[in-house]
């Protein structure tokens, strides 16, 4: 079966993945007073199903914020960890953690957070 079919069918428990984000990994640059300068790079560009896990108000550097939990589902990677963060055009997601569903490394499940002011 062709991915495109696998991908619209659900085929392997994949879903349908329409969303084609960008993987960005963090470049950390001294900025000369002890401290450093970050910029986000581009990494990859794949696609990736969402589905909210939970959303609600909590507190933000002393001002309250909106936050929304996802499970963003692709296909298997290694490479994802804390110094990487996934954005879907404007909107920028951080990776709280994630796994292998079934143990078949075909998908992986990344638990990540939204935050809106």
């Amino acid at each position: 079966m062709n991915e495109a079919r696998m991908n619209a069918t659900g085929v392997n428990g994949g879903g349908s993945r329409r969303r084609r984000i960008i993987i960005e990994q963090a470049v950390d640059t001294p900025d000369g007073a002890g401290g450093f300068s970050r910029v986000w790079s581009p990494q990859a560009a794949v696609w990736a199903s969402f589905r909210l896990i939970r959303a609600g108000p909590h507190d933000m550097a002393d001002r309250p914020a909106l936050a929304a939990v996802w499970s963003v589902r692709l296909r298997w990677r290694d490479d994802l960890d804390g110094t990487r963060r996934l954005r879907d055009g404007a909107r920028i997601f951080t990776i709280l953690g994630g796994g292998d569903p079934d143990g078949r490394k075909a998908w992986l499940d990344v638990r990540v957070e939204e935050e809106t002011a």
